[in-house]
Parts: structure tokens; C-alpha cells; sequence
């Protein structure tokens, strides 16, 4: 209903919590924030977001119930589930910036759809899907006089939502 209102165009960009993801796009998400984990202040990455699977649910359970045959006939570790990575939903992605947390940022806004389902922001690929880079200012708690100085994607008003959010 919304998109026949708006003709399909409408661009956001808002901070997301991890577990309001869908287990689709928290599989890459994940890397994602394990890249960054022990990264420095000002460190972000892109993930790409995909589509649910139309049949997600059934595919789930088939493998469950695989995963059920295998231990109970022998002693092999089981595998765990890896969601179907349908389809890559177009010129949308998360934006994962390391500040004093990760900080998730998902939009639709992006300048193209990323070639790769992760990629870090010293990526000139990376910095190409985010409309280049903005200048955010932050107190990292190393600074006797000045912020330090960081860039990350400008996306839109992603730098806003890390100064009002962080």
C-alpha cells in the first residue's frame, strides 16, 4: 500500500537493532560486526541486504529435520543452518560504524547495490555505494583540546543519526 502511494520511491535510513533483523540479513550482519569488533573509533563496513526466500520457512525445517536424521544415526557434528540468499534487494544495505558500540544503520538509499555481500569502508567500492564519505567530529576520550576527526559513509543523514544517537 505504501509504495503505490509514494510510486515505489521512498529513501530512509534509521539505526536498527541486530535482532529486529531477519535471520536472512543477520548472517552477513554478523560478519559484518565481527569485522569490526576490535576495529578502532570511526570503523564501518556495508553489508548488503537481501530478500526473505519465499519458501524460507520450509527450507528451515527441511534442514532441521536433516540435521535430526544425522545425529540420531551417527556421531557427526551437525551444520549449522545458512539462510538462502535469495535475492540482493536493490540499492539497499546496512551500514555497521564502530563508535563506543557498533551502531546499526540500514537504508535504501544507496548509490548501487554493493558487489559483495561485505565490504569494509577503506573500500573505494564501499565509499562509491554510500555517496562518499562525510566528516563526523567525535570525543573518543583520548583528546585533551579537539575531537578526533573520523569519515564515514554519507549516506543520506547516517552522520546526523550518529550524532544525535552515539
Amino acid at each position: 500500500m505504501l509504495y503505490k502511494f509514494i510510486d515505489n520511491e521512498a529513501h530512509l535510513i534509521g539505526t536498527v537493532k541486530f535482532t529486529n533483523m531477519d535471520a536472512t540479513n543477520r548472517y552477513h550482519l554478523s560478519k559484518g560486526m565481527e569485522l569490526l569488533q576490535n576495529s578502532a573509533h570511526g570503523a564501518w563496513c556495508l553489508v548488503q541486504a537481501y530478500h526473505k526466500h519465499p519458501d524460507y520457512e520450509c527450507i528451515q525445517n527441511q534442514h532441521s529435520s536433516q540435521q535430526r536424521h544425522l545425529s540420531s544415526t551417527s556421531t557427526g557434528s551437525s551444520t549449522p543452518f545458512v539462510p538462502p540468499l535469495y535475492r540482493p534487494a536493490d540499492k539497499c544495505g546496512c551500514i555497521v560504524f564502530k563508535d563506543s558500540k557498533l551502531v546499526l544503520f540500514y537504508t535504501n538509499d544507496l548509490l548501487e547495490n554493493p558487489p559483495e555481500p561485505v565490504l569494509l569502508g577503506s573500500d573505494a567500492q564501499a565509499v562509491q555505494c554510500v555517496h562518499g564519505l562525510a566528516k563526523l567530529s567525535r570525543w573518543t576520550g583520548t583528546e585533551v583540546l579537539n575531537r578526533t576527526d573520523f569519515f564515514g559513509g554519507s549516506t543520506n543523514s547516517c552522520i546526523q543519526y550518529v550524532h544525535e544517537w552515539c
